[in-house]
């Protein structure tokens, strides 16, 4: 199918939307390059345009703002003919870096003229299954025990784009012995922040090994980047393990429960019920709290947490 000369790529997952602009890079175009916020009035005087030096030209528009809110600078209809009479050897990327909101009218007119990409990030609950379908699609198979740790290890993270995992899966593939990704090849590749144990740390946090968890907290809370991933795994496993508590309380039925906290590993969940059962509802819901007054002044005020006294406070009153 012939390529249309208008093209929008848009979406959070910000590293695949740049990863499939690549596809549209052609070396024989003149490329001109308009960053963040340009206007209707821009878009239309460029492509009204033609280039001195190049037979074919690509116009890049960044963030433009006729995609993002409302832009008077030309009316409407004027862009919308600009847009479906792009010049013959002119194309014309617009790239939105996160959501596009395709319930506006305008913004549907335009997408209707364009080859459209959206990118957004992976569910945590999808990435064993996408990783497994990736490696199959390779000629490879990633064991169960492998997917079972992936898909624990996804708890922690923030946001999953598909250039990391599909970086993470050419990894395992290379380290593999034979065709087969074990848990252990998972476990050997992961970034370094994930190589520093943060499932072995909430273990330790549970059973109140009050040694085992201030010794760790350097290595697993000092850096920002490890922070940010790490506690975000504590939170999670925590909003798990209180949604339990209280749907549990309720009456509510197995089978209900873990789909309304979508957890469909068996594995995940056997662990967020072993959870439960170490230490009072009252002491995780304290801990949870304590983490979030932390954040907040974080963003609020600066400076970085005292993890240390968070957790002796944990310590000290989770078997009250």
């Amino acid at each position: 199918m012939k390529e249309k000369a208008l093209i929008v790529l848009a979406g959070e997952d910000i590293p695949a939307v740049y990863a499939r602009k690549e596809k549209y890079i052609h070396a024989e175009e003149d490329g001109e390059r308009y960053e963040e916020g340009v206007n209707a009035r821009l878009v239309v005087q460029m492509l009204q345009m033609q280039s001195l030096f190049a037979t074919a030209r690509r116009l890049e528009f960044i963030n433009p703002a006729f995609l993002l809110g409302k832009d008077e600078s030309v009316p409407a209809a004027e862009l919308l003919d600009a847009l479906a009479n792009i010049p013959a050897g002119t194309r014309v990327l617009c790239i939105v870096e996160g959501k596009l909101d395709r319930r506006r009218k305008f913004v549907k007119q335009v997408l209707e003229l364009a080859e459209v990409y959206i990118a957004e990030f992976i569910p945590k609950w999808k990435v064993g299954e996408e990783a497994e379908m990736y490696v199959r699609r390779r000629g490879a198979k990633l064991t169960a025990g492998a997917r079972r740790y992936l898909e624990n290890v996804a708890e922690g993270w923030e946001n999953v784009s598909s250039v990391f995992l599909s970086t993470e899966c050419d990894k395992w593939l290379l380290m593999a012995d034979g065709n087969e990704v074990t848990e252990a090849v998972i476990r050997d590749s992961l970034p370094s922040y994930m190589d520093l144990q943060v499932f072995t740390f909430w273990d330790h946090l549970l059973a109140g090994k009050r040694r085992e968890v201030l010794a760790a907290t350097p290595m697993l809370f000092d850096k920002a980047e490890d922070e940010l991933k790490n506690i975000g795994y504590l939170t999670a496993q925590l909003r798990y393990c209180l949604a339990l508590v209280e749907m549990q309380a309720a009456g509510i039925p197995e089978p209900q429960i873990r789909k309304e906290l979508g957890v469909a590993s068996a594995y995940r969940w056997k662990g967020i019920q072993a959870s439960v059962r170490q230490v009072r509802p009252q002491a995780l819901k304290a801990l949870l709290l304590a983490i979030y007054d932390c954040r907040f002044r974080q963003r609020t005020e600066g400076g970085k947490p005292d993890w240390q006294a968070v957790w002796v406070e944990f310590l000290g009153r989770r078997g009250m």
